[in-house]
């Protein structure tokens, strides 16, 4: 400032636009270093770095946020979203998926029918007889009847729905009514696979007064025995597309044999009404142990026995869960060891025996 001259009042903003350019400079620049100091002192503090400061070595991930109780969990799946099933695996006849308990079936029959009348019927003088329980599953007010001077007998007679007597008919044994339905226990236990076996007929198979030998394979028809035949099944198991007759006096003998049908027609897919014997067993190891007859589950072809006075004798459970099996005639022996169907009816002074074998049973799952 000169002596004698007029002072100047400068305001602040002034003052730096009056500064020289180096100044400026210096101030820019230490403002800057003060605030890069200020930022490392502050990651050091949240236990960070900052990438090329000397005290940060390599970068390290910055972990994801661990949600507070109070978050939102995340949402569940769709319900349209169907879970992948258990596997099952099959050992010896055992199929049972985790949290049922495998053990050998213990009802002579089992009906399955689930709600409508005469599931089970007796009548016409007929005999009915199981050395096992009976448990008709239909919740229908006439599930069960005995009618016109037949009889009927076993252990036990289980109805979810009602059992009627009239016109003389008579059963013994513990009857019980308004009892839970009966879970099918083989429904776990899958179909022959017959995918490696040999077609041994494309067409129907007759066989008229003739002596022969089939063995075990896919059969695409009817297969009809007549006349005075006799026929022998080899052991194995036998598909056949269609129906599997026998009459007039032939024969037909099977040991261990398990017969598969999976013929779609309503009408008869069994029909055994010969003036001769009738003898088939099943294997008692494998798979099918226990088992001589199995029906495709979805299939409501009927099977029928008796009529001619001849025995028929089967030794192991007739499988046809949509099926109804009828017994009349002049049918005298055991129809088989156990049955498990829709249906059941017994007629025509028929005599129809179930032969319960605790050592044949095939083996199901329970709860």
């Amino acid at each position: 400032m000169i002596l004698g001259e007029r002072t100047k009042k400068v305001l602040p903003a002034e003052v730096y636009m009056e500064a020289d350019m180096g100044t400026a400079l210096k101030i820019s620049f230490l403002f800057l270093l003060l605030s890069l100091l200020s930022l490392e002192a502050t990651a050091d503090t949240d236990g960070g770095c900052i990438p090329g400061s000397p005290n940060c070595g390599s970068p390290t991930p910055t972990p994801f946020p661990t949600p507070s109780p109070s978050a939102s969990p995340l949402p569940s799946p769709s319900p349209s979203v169907t879970p992948l099933p258990t596997p099952i695996v099959c050992a010896e006849g055992n199929c049972c998926p985790p949290g049922y308990t495998p053990r050998p079936v213990d009802a002579g029959v089992l009906l399955l029918e689930p709600t409508h009348a005469r599931a089970f019927v007796l009548k016409d003088r007929a005999k009915f007889e199981s050395t096992a329980p009976v448990w008709i599953n239909s919740t229908h007010e006439r599930a069960a009847i005995c009618e016109e001077h037949a009889e009927g007998s076993a252990p036990e007679l289980h109805v979810s729905g009602t059992y009627r007597e009239k016109n003389q008919c008579h059963f013994t044994g513990k009857v019980s009514t308004g009892d839970a339905p009966q879970e099918d226990p083989l429904r776990f236990l899958p179909a022959p696979n017959m995918s490696d076996s040999p077609v041994l007929s494309q067409s129907r198979v007759l066989i008229r007064n003739k002596t022969l030998t089939l063995h075990p394979g896919i059969y695409r028809s009817d297969i009809k025995i007549e006349g005075k035949s006799f026929v022998t099944l080899e052991p194995g198991i036998y598909s056949i597309d269609g129906r599997l007759e026998v009459e007039d006096e032939s024969e037909l003998r099977g040991q261990d044999v398990l017969l598969f049908f999976t013929t779609k027609t309503k009408r008869k897919v069994v029909d055994f009404h010969s003036k001769k014997p009738i003898s088939l067993s099943a294997a008692r190891s494998g798979l099918y142990a226990g088992i001589v007859m199995f029906q495709k589950r979805e299939e409501r072809a009927r099977l029928r026995m008796g009529g001619c006075g001849g025995d028929i004798k089967i030794l192991g459970m007739i499988y046809a869960p949509k099926a109804k099996l009828k017994v009349r005639g002049d049918a005298k022996a055991a129809v088989a060891s156990q049955f498990i169907g829709r249906k059941l009816k017994v007629k025509d002074s028929a005599r129809a025996t179930f032969n319960y074998d605790p050592t044949l049973a095939p083996i199901g799952c329970y709860k």
